[in-house]
């Protein structure tokens, strides 16, 4: 059994909007990707749980149901390669918690996944793709959202015309920082109403292509919504016994650890304080936070951020990578390996 069809593949495009990332990983000939499916591949065939039930959402054409799915699957990969023993779909009560892992000493760990809804709009989306498209050699495009589009617009078009536009510059006598070449932006309208300002900047030895945008709809990954995820699975194994590990993932462009770690240790009073200040989550021992998810790209962020008022606290940190603790009102850091040097991945 295995997740990817065995087919003849020869397209060399990038990922777009209009198409699911398991399509674009199927189809591709791109050497990166091809290292992905077998990354996945690989990771399935070790896999110890419902492998028919997991291979239905690896195959989805629904980018949250297969992000979803490979984050189960990679991270019960890297608990394997850690010898911490995954057993996938392990009972605890009346539920299936995503893996049990196993933490030396007789001790183990519970671990229940939580994929964030990936966003982002379609509309907006494929105009991006058009504008990244249009590919100068040093010239690169910082795109400004003003609206949300309403509805489609002429792509081919208006890649006609930036073309044009952007065929008349001076390259070299541009600025490196893109808001210095404002006086150059190229204006998409939908009628009377500005939607999209696209910038050019230089950048000597690029592509082309976009190289920046500012206020992407639905495709910033914050704090309130972090921490709404967290709830979601907070009370789910309440009396595990054993240490329980909410881990967390934002497909997201936009995802950084600050909105993570406002989103855990905000101060504060009611519902505004930060989930593992509230003194019911102590039942949460740690969040692994992953962000930037998407095979289709993989440059992912891992990092586990472990509950100071923890029932069943962490001895260590099993996974590797790195860890925060929260210590007399300040964070504290350790140094762990990225995700890709985990799992053994090229840059």
């Amino acid at each position: 059994m295995k997740v990817f069809d065995e087919i003849e593949r020869t397209s060399l495009e990038g990922p777009s909007s209009d198409r699911s990332e398991f399509a674009f990983l199927n189809a591709t000939a791109i050497p990166e990707a091809a290292q992905m499916r077998a990354l996945i591949e690989s990771a399935f065939v070790s896999y110890g749980g419902d492998k028919p039930a997991l291979r239905q959402r690896l195959r989805s054409l629904d980018n949250t149901a297969h992000l979803g799915a490979v984050f189960e699957l990679l991270l019960h990969e890297l608990a394997r390669r850690r010898g911490l023993g995954p057993q996938a779909d392990a009972p605890l009560g009346a539920g299936l918690p995503d893996q049990r892992i196993e933490l030396g000493d007789n001790a183990h760990a519970f671990v229940e996944c939580r994929m964030l809804k990936p966003g982002n709009l379609k509309l907006y989306d494929i105009l991006c793709d058009a504008i990244d498209a249009v590919q100068i050699p040093s010239l690169l495009y910082y795109v400004r959202l003003r609206k949300t589009p309403g509805r489609s617009l002429p792509v081919k078009l208006l890649q006609r015309d930036l073309r044009q536009q952007m065929m008349t510059l001076d390259i070299a006598a541009l600025s490196t920082k893109a808001l210095e070449n404002k006086h150059h932006a190229f204006a998409i309208k939908d009628g009377d109403d500005l939607v999209l300002q696209v910038i050019p900047y230089r950048k000597p030895g690029s592509k082309g292509g976009v190289g920046m945008m500012d206020g992407a709809p639905n495709d910033f990954a914050t704090s309130e919504e972090l921490r709404r995820g967290l709830e979601r699975k907070n009370r789910k194994y309440a009396d595990a016994g054993a240490p329980y590990i909410i881990a967390i993932c934002s497909a997201k462009s936009y995802a950084h650890d600050e909105e993570v770690e406002e989103a855990l240790f905000r101060e504060g009073s009611g519902e505004q304080r930060g989930f593992f200040i509230r003194s019911p989550r102590a039942n949460v021992s740690a969040v692994l936070a992953c962000q930037r998810w998407k095979p289709s790209s993989f440059a992912p962020s891992l990092k586990l951020y472990l509950n100071p008022s923890a029932t069943h606290p962490l001895s260590s940190n099993p996974f590797g990578c790195e860890a925060v603790e929260y210590t007399n009102g300040a964070l504290v850091r350790t140094a762990g390996q990225s995700f890709q040097a985990l799992m053994r991945l090229p840059l």
